[in-house]
Parts: structure tokens; C-alpha cells; sequence
């Protein structure tokens, strides 16, 4: 197998691990955030309001988990050459664009003064981070699959 292919692949198979991690650092900062805020909206909504708006959150927030968790798996197994259909490259446009409108959102808490600028940097250094790994992933995985056509035709 040519060195080219051997360093996508071990490329697209490290990326695809760390679509997975960042899929389950949203997770785990979307619950922190969800569950520290529920103090100051006690005095303004019922507790079942409340749990059911929670509830509806995190699994809102599980469901985006499951996404980045089948993009980063199907990029590892594409990394180790079995075939996988396109539908995650499909999937991983539709997450860069997701990661775009998110941090066009955190961008906009810069008008808000509740926002310290300390977390508004880190939100947009994660996101940023995310969006390299996103298209890096995009790039590996295309180049993977032209090397091996290529080489499957020669």
C-alpha cells in the first residue's frame, strides 16, 4: 500500500476519534450549562416545567452526540478500508454548518454583558477546533477514496 493512502488513512482514523471526543464535550457542556442555570429560573417557572424543558434539552443535545458519534466511527472505519456510504460526508457538511451557526451565536454574546469575554474566546476556540477537525475529516475522507479508486482501477 503507498505511503500517501497509509498517512490519509491514519489521518482520517485520528480524526474520526476526535469528532467523537468533541461530539461528547457538547454533550457534557450543554448538560453543565443547562444544569447551572436551573437555580435562576426556579423563581420563574414550575418544576415540571422546568424537567420537562431539561429533559427535552439533553435530548436534543444526545441525539447531536449520536451524529458526531456516527461520523467519527464511520470515519475510523473508512480509515481501516471498509466501505461506507457517503451519507457521513453528507452528515459531516451538515455539522460544519451547524459548527458555523454556532459560532456566529457565540459571537453574538459579545453584545451581552452576562457573557464574560473569557468564554466567549474558549466557545470560539472550541468551536474553531471542531470546524478544522470537521473539514480536515472531509479532506482525508475524499482523498482516501480517490486513492483507493485510483489504485482499485490500476
Amino acid at each position: 500500500m503507498d505511503a500517501k493512502i497509509r498517512k490519509k488513512e491514519i489521518n482520517l482514523f485520528t480524526l474520526g476519534t476526535g469528532i467523537i471526543f468533541f461530539g461528547a464535550w457538547m454533550l457534557i457542556k450543554l448538560a453543565i450549562s443547562v444544569l447551572s442555570i436551573i437555580p435562576d429560573i426556579n423563581k420563574t417557572y414550575s418544576t415540571a416545567e422546568i424537567i420537562i424543558a431539561v429533559l427535552f434539552i439533553l435530548a436534543i443535545a444526545a441525539l447531536i452526540f449520536l451524529i458526531y458519534l456516527y461520523v467519527g466511527v464511520s470515519a475510523r472505519s473508512e480509515s481501516k478500508g471498509k466501505r461506507k456510504k457517503p451519507v457521513y460526508l453528507v452528515v459531516t457538511v451538515i455539522l460544519i454548518l451547524l459548527t458555523l451557526l454556532s459560532a456566529a451565536a457565540d459571537i453574538s454574546f459579545i453584545f451581552n454583558p452576562d457573557v464574560s469575554i473569557l468564554e466567549i474566546v474558549t466557545a470560539l476556540l472550541i468551536d474553531g477546533t471542531s470546524l478544522v477537525f470537521l473539514i480536515e475529516l472531509m479532506v482525508n475522507a475524499i482523498a482516501v477514496r480517490k486513492e483507493r479508486k485510483k489504485e482499485a482501477t490500476a
